[in-house]
């Protein structure tokens, strides 16, 4: 119920993922598989790569204030020197069709998520 991005600039993948807890363990984020619109954004710069899941509006206390965002917010470095995106290979967004044969996503993405 939560996404999973991964990306590769060509020497190694950085996969990016959410579990909806904060540094506690408190579920502020719930899963996305819940039937409403969610807003994703991906934000790149160079090797740091970001995802961030709702403009990271459940992570927020009573005063509008995000203490801890790693329920709705995960950043990381890509590994390896490279810094470009080559999109001239596999890009998926939203969900992926249960009979593709996608052998270079091995079981991370296409078991257990129902929506886009």
């Amino acid at each position: 119920g939560y996404p999973i991005l991964m990306i590769d600039h060509g020497t190694g993948v950085a996969i990016l993922t959410l579990d909806g807890k904060d540094k506690h363990g408190t579920q502020l984020l719930q899963k996305l598989n819940d039937g409403k619109w969610h807003h994703l954004d991906i934000n790149r710069n160079g090797k740091i790569v970001e995802l961030v899941v709702d403009k990271c509006i459940d992570a927020m206390d009573q005063n509008r204030f995000v203490n801890d965002d790693r329920a709705c917010r995960v950043r990381m470095e890509t590994p390896g020197e490279n810094i470009f995106l080559n999109v001239n290979t596999h890009l998926h967004l939203g969900g992926i069709h249960t009979t593709a044969k996608l052998r270079h996503l091995g079981n991370r993405g296409i078991v257990g998520f129902t929506g886009c």
